[in-house]
């Protein structure tokens, strides 16, 4: 999925006689968190209850009907934001080139002795973006 399969192509079809077949990868992660959804590991029910007050609570079984529509934030290389309104049915409404990848390469720039992404996390909440 994404750029690489494109990028990386013609090396795996060269070097190893393989063939990719680019998907596109917004597509098959809706596809994904759907299927996670109709499986859950044991039968998922909850109560909904309107905190206004009166006996309104609605009991709610999930499955990927109940799921749609919401909002994915894919966050990768970049970063994107998506509206997702059924299998199939979504559209890229917002994101940034910047996401983790970035974040992880600055790091290891502009600070070679940080050993994983999950320090370079902890030690960006001890900093001071006001004086970047």
């Amino acid at each position: 999925t994404g750029g690489g399969a494109y990028k990386y192509a013609d090396l795996f079809r060269e070097r190893l006689g393989v063939v990719l077949q680019p998907v596109d990868e917004l597509g098959v992660v809706v596809q994904g968190i759907a299927w996670l959804v109709e499986r859950p590991p044991q039968p998922s029910i909850h109560w909904i209850h309107d905190p206004t007050g009166g006996d309104t609570s609605k009991y709610h079984e999930h499955g990927a009907d109940a799921l749609f529509p919401f909002i994915l934030v894919n966050i990768g290389s970049g970063v994107s934001i998506v509206r997702v309104d059924g299998v199939g049915k979504f559209e890229r409404i917002g994101g940034s080139a910047i996401g983790g990848g970035t974040f992880w390469g600055l790091c290891r720039l502009l600070c070679p002795d940080c050993p994983d992404f999950s320090e370079a996390g902890r030690l960006a909440q001890e900093g001071d973006a006001s004086s970047v």
